[in-house]
């Protein structure tokens, strides 16, 4: 049986994850969305990049578990799949699955890049730029495979899509289409990575160790139901 110390321990580390991936899921739907409107194409998921990667590399500071970006990830990838319902379209098309893919892509790759690196010394600040930079750039091979991937098995025909008022991504269809997003994303989300990660190692964290499941579980709640009413607002 485990001592009571360990299973409060447990317990504010599943509160950290949960608030953390809604904190997630919330400044994608939210913050993404009024970016979109405001900004040029492609602007809005730069800043987002930012955000995202800045987030999972306070976790793995905050928590100490190099899976943790993936947990956040598993939390706040879900929450967008619930723009389908909200508007009234199919969960299958890239409309959707695109950021799905994309949060997962960054978890998945943040959080093993940390598993190479913690297993070989801490995260030293001098090493968090190099850490945000490997993982930008193996998010960005990670979202390829996984979009090429539902374009053969999951997304309907182009015809369909185009039907629906939507954009098919062409790219996925030919291997010169995956060197092209791999050389006009690749650059800028190691750059981007490196940066949100470099920044987010010099923050002070101070007290984040000692916040209570209360709260951070109030705090969880806000960002879910901010993340949903998203939807609908922006």
């Amino acid at each position: 049986m485990r001592d009571r110390p360990s299973a409060n321990h447990d317990r504010a580390l599943f509160w950290m994850l949960l608030c953390f991936g809604s904190l997630w899921g919330a400044g994608e739907a939210l913050v993404g969305g009024l970016l979109h409107l405001v900004l040029p194409p492609t602007y809005a998921g730069r800043v987002m990049l930012l955000f995202a990667g800045g987030l999972c590399t306070i976790a793995v500071r905050a928590t100490g578990r190099s899976w943790a970006p993936l947990a956040l990830a598993s939390v706040a990838a879900p929450l967008k799949l619930c723009s389908a319902a909200i508007y009234g379209m199919p969960v299958a098309v890239p409309m959707v699955m695109t950021p799905f893919f994309s949060i997962l892509s960054q978890g998945a790759a943040f959080a093993l890049i940390a598993r190479w690196l913690l297993a070989r010394s801490a995260l030293t600040p001098a090493r968090f730029a190099l850490f945000g930079s490997l993982a930008g750039g193996l998010q960005t091979l990670l979202f390829m495979i996984l979009a090429v991937a539902a374009s053969r098995w999951l997304y309907p025909p182009p015809s369909v899509i185009e039907s629906l008022g939507m954009a098919y991504p062409a790219w996925t269809l030919s291997p010169a289409g995956w060197l092209g997003l791999l050389g006009s994303l690749g650059p800028m989300a190691v750059l981007f990575g490196g940066v949100a990660a470099l920044v987010a190692g010099l923050v002070p964290l101070g007290g984040v160790r000692r916040w209570r499941p209360l709260y951070l579980g109030a705090g969880t709640m806000l960002c879910l139901v901010l993340s949903l009413l998203s939807y609908w607002l922006v």
